[in-house]
């Protein structure tokens, strides 16, 4: 008898949903394991910075708007966090220290710093940012930031206000579909590693377009995509140091990154030397 009741017991804390907090003030925290879902439209002072996730909790953003308040993971240990709309997140953004970031139906406006930052700094610990129908415009500084990125219907345009700031930075590397990346003041996406995008618009951003900076061979990899317009400031639409894999694209200048300063002059340091095409590019894009 005592085995039987147990039996029908188990299976009610099974089926108990996580629960669902309401979120109506600034500076609340949402536990572990928990939504949080936003009430009404918030606006944060400086003492006062937004809303805080610790490790396995989602936020909703219920059709609302947050106005310079940051959304973040609680504390410094690595999280695993969530944040959904619809919604808009104004003069502020989302960041972890580290750990793993899904961002949907967001829309983020005119961040004082990076609009969706991740560490991408070793001794944080690595960041995984993944994306879909996200917009982030009007940056300070970069408008996606993280290890590794992982996008899809998003655009990342008009950052770098008053400062350099990249559309898309992925250290350990970018995957991408169905992205604009456009008119940032930097370049539009950049990553230590390995870049792959298929159904993008690269197009207008002051540094650059796509730089892929790995070493292996189809370390860039562009597909469907249109890359044009890029580099004013000195660099090219595509930049890498192996030839890249080119598929129904449309694409302009190229460069051989092996011509590049050092990486750590690239970010905001003073440059050196010209830069040098690569006739290994240009033939793939069949510039010659």
């Amino acid at each position: 008898m005592t085995t039987m009741l147990r039996w029908p017991l188990a299976l009610v804390l099974l089926a108990v949903p996580a629960l669902a907090i309401d979120i109506t003030v600034p500076g609340q925290t949402v536990p572990k394991g928990n939504t949080g879902v936003l009430q009404a439209d918030l606006v944060c002072s400086s003492s006062v910075a937004g809303v805080f996730l610790e490790s396995g909790a989602t936020l909703e953003m219920n059709g609302h708007v947050l106005d310079g308040c940051f959304v973040g993971g609680a504390g410094l240990s690595p999280v695993r966090i969530r944040v959904l709309g619809p919604g808009v997140i104004r003069n502020a953004g989302i960041a972890i220290r580290s750990g793993t970031l899904r961002v949907r139906d967001v829309d983020i406006q005119d961040s004082p710093s990076v609009g969706i930052l991740g560490s991408g700094d070793s001794q944080d610990g690595p960041s995984s940012v993944s994306l879909l129908d996200v917009t982030v415009t009007g940056s300070r500084l970069d408008g996606i930031r993280a290890t590794k990125v992982n996008a899809r219907d998003v655009t990342s345009s008009g950052n770098g206000v008053g400062d350099l700031g990249w559309g898309i930075i992925g250290w350990g590397g970018v995957k991408g579909r169905n992205l604009i990346v456009s008119d940032n003041s930097a370049e539009g996406v950049f990553s230590n590693v390995r870049v792959t995008l298929r159904d993008a618009q690269v197009i207008g951003n002051a540094l650059g377009g796509v730089y892929g900076f790995g070493v292996s061979r189809g370390a860039l990899t562009i597909i469907r995509s249109t890359v044009t317009g890029n580099g004013a400031l000195g660099e090219a639409d595509l930049v890498s140091q192996r030839l890249p894999r080119l598929r129904d694209s449309t694409c302009g200048t190229s460069l051989d990154a092996q011509a590049q300063v050092p990486l750590a002059g690239r970010l905001g340091q003073p440059r050196s030397g010209p830069h040098r095409p690569d006739p290994l590019l240009a033939r793939a894009l069949g510039l010659g």
